[in-house]
């Protein structure tokens, strides 16, 4: 298998059945670009788009960063994750919870300086895809089976991480691409009633997500889409059960 057959194939998920399992993540991460975009500048202001894209990249950092470590199951890394991953999702929870009050302005910060706002967002940003990562349950679909199964072997551990980065990059690269347009399509309107309902909509979708993590019921929002949309239950990602 080629990186290219990795990254495309996983984008092209996006247009198949498989699109119901990634209903996991794709709301949410939408939901923390769009949010991201309406925080930062003004009203109106396109240089704000170049801001979010930025906080993008750091979140799905993050992302890539667990989901490749996570697949890599013959590792130590994946071995530690996997075995502290309870306490990883609680703290992710809170973490997404935290990100979501601040965007319904629940929670507000009094940041003294423009570095501090500038460190805070990015490390919020990175924290995120973390979190995510964490809790995310992936269906292993035909592309992805083929990867772990290189990636489980320990002689071909290089190839399954360069495989897994790149398959998670494209899942990357189409979850920003659609929040950046509908960021795109909001920062058109200077209404900031508009804004201020929208931010609050994302937050509550953050909330959703936090709900979800902390109650420990990922897998029960994922058994509902697949069992709802997908017709044959997929097999299981490494480690879940």
């Amino acid at each position: 298998m080629s990186i290219f057959y990795a990254y495309f194939s996983s984008i092209g998920s996006f247009f198949s059945i498989w699109i119901f399992c990634l209903l996991q993540i794709v709301p949410f991460f939408v939901a923390f670009i769009v949010g991201a975009t309406l925080t930062g500048g003004k009203a109106g202001d396109s240089k704000r788009i170049y801001e979010s894209a930025l906080l993008s990249l750091v979140s799905f950092a993050g992302f890539v960063l667990i989901f490749t470590s996570m697949g890599l199951v013959s590792t130590s890394l994946s071995k530690v994750i996997f075995n502290t991953l309870s306490l990883g999702n609680q703290i992710g929870g809170v973490v997404i919870g935290i990100i979501g009050l601040y965007l319904l302005g629940i929670l507000t910060l009094d940041l003294k300086t423009s570095i501090t706002t500038i460190a805070i967002r990015y490390l919020s940003a990175f924290l995120f895809g973390v979190a995510v990562s964490l809790a995310y349950r992936p269906c292993v679909t035909p592309a992805l089976t083929e990867i772990y199964k290189i990636a489980s072997n320990p002689a071909r551990v290089g190839e399954g991480a360069a495989l897994l980065i790149a398959y998670s990059l494209g899942i990357a690269t189409a979850i920003t691409a659609g929040g950046l347009a509908v960021s795109w399509a909001l920062s058109r309107v200077v209404s900031d009633r508009l804004e201020s309902v929208s931010k609050k909509l994302c937050g509550a979708f953050l909330l959703v997500i936090a709900g979800l993590v902390l109650s420990n019921n990922m897998t029960t929002y994922k058994s509902f889409l697949v069992g709802r949309f997908v017709p044959e239950a997929p097999a299981s990602a490494p480690g879940e059960k």
